[in-house]
């Protein structure tokens, strides 16, 4: 392509055509070649018709994405867990983490060369601190049923 002798080339330099969508500029009808002939090129390419419409999100877009979505967490909850789960310290996110995908706390102890009772208090310390973080880690069945029991 020789769009350096392109006459939109300043404008695009410029940034004139930041906001606007591929379609809208000079370069979508563009002819500029490198002294072959472009057309072979652009009837092998196919143009799917739903890919070139403007998908940029809107104001409508916007307030959709800040509805929660049914069965899902609001937008605050996720942001607040993300926000807590980027400051915790790298040993905390791995009993976290391996808590997470069901490890048990002799492993997890091993791993991190704790006491299984070290790793149990950082857990309950980090989720006491992070409230947020509860939901990522699964209740142990004993405790639920024994909660259960007495009724609490």
């Amino acid at each position: 392509m020789d769009c350096f002798h392109c006459p939109h080339a300043e404008a695009i330099a410029r940034g004139d055509y930041a906001d606007c969508a591929w379609q809208d500029t000079p370069c979508f009808g563009c002819e500029c070649g490198s002294g072959a002939d472009p057309q072979p090129y652009r009837e092998a390419v196919r143009v799917d018709e739903r890919l070139v419409a403007d998908v940029r999100p809107g104001p409508a877009d916007e307030a959709a994405a800040l509805e929660p979505v049914p069965g899902g967490y609001p937008l605050s909850v996720l942001a607040s867990a993300l926000d807590a789960l980027l400051r915790l310290s790298p040993a905390d996110f791995e009993i976290l983490r391996m808590r997470r995908d069901g490890r048990t706390w002799e492993e997890i102890s091993l791993t991190l060369c704790l006491g299984v009772a070290a790793c149990q208090m950082r857990l309950k310390r980090l989720i006491d601190r992070e409230p947020v973080l509860a939901e990522l880690v699964p209740t142990l069945k004993g405790k639920r049923l024994r909660r259960e029991r007495r009724g609490g």
